[in-house]
């Protein structure tokens, strides 16, 4: 038997014939992903790995058709509506972006309720099912109703409305490193965090996958020790490497 036929024979006997894809969102999870694969290649050397750029609604359609095992999909999914498991593994930074000549600029600490009388740009929930939703929850929370004037479909988007002056957004603050050019990212005080998710098929009885999990929650539990995080939430709600935008945006590891 050739050295092909034997690797491939010990690859299905231990369930490693099939690739593992993973989709997650552009411009997050910058220090997160790229440590979770590292650690994962040394365990399977041979497994191909197949990363996907896509925003959340479309990962979950893509666990749905079983297109990828699991996504980082950010704010908790509704369960009830999919055949999914999922589970926080990472505390995104909440910050304010604003317009660069905002009169916020200058205050040397800002709150949410600071923000009352202002415009919001939401996340799409066509593309980012429930940001909106959160958004309007942290607004209750400290006090007031959050008017949402415009919705983005993407991270890039909204800055963009931010720079135009249509409103203020509450982003993480990993957006900082992408352009922004009459955008200026302001901390919020007391600090606001918001969980982020991973999420992948109940059904999906992967051995690789299963070890991926693991060791995705190891990593994050070391870059994020519960003893140093602080969250500020609303009462009802939990909750980047860069690529080119798009569903079909694949690196292979």
């Amino acid at each position: 038997m050739c050295a092909e036929s034997i690797v491939a024979v010990q690859q299905m006997s231990h369930g490693e014939s099939n690739p593992l894809n993973i989709g997650y969102v552009a411009n997050l999870h910058y220090s997160l992903l790229p440590a979770t694969l590292g650690a994962f290649r040394k365990l399977y050397p041979t497994v191909a790995l197949n990363l996907f750029d896509m925003t959340r609604s479309e990962q979950y359609l893509a666990l749905e058709s079983h297109r990828i095992d699991l996504g980082f999909v950010g704010l908790p999914p509704n369960l009830s509506d999919h055949n999914l498991l999922s589970e926080s593994v990472a505390h995104d930074t909440i910050v304010v972006a604003v317009p660069a000549g905002h009169p916020l600029v200058t205050k040397p600490h800002i709150m949410l309720v600071d923000l009352r009388p202002m415009f919001f740009i939401s996340m799409s929930d066509q593309t980012h099912p429930g940001d909106k939703k959160w958004l309007l929850e942290t607004c209750q929370g400290a006090g007031f109703s959050g008017s949402i004037l415009q919705e983005a479909g993407d991270e890039t988007t909204a800055l963009r409305f931010v720079a135009h002056g249509l409103g203020v957004s509450l982003v993480p603050a990993q957006l900082a490193a992408l352009p922004h050019e009459g955008v200026a990212f302001l901390p919020l005080f007391p600090a606001l965090t918001r969980a982020s998710n991973i999420a992948w098929r109940a059904d999906n009885l992967s051995k690789p996958l299963k070890d991926y999990i693991q060791i995705v929650k190891s990593i994050s539990r070391s870059m994020w020790p519960p003893a140093a995080i602080r969250s500020v939430h609303p009462a009802k709600s939990s909750s980047a490497l860069t690529t080119a935008r798009g569903s079909d945006a694949r690196l292979s590891c």
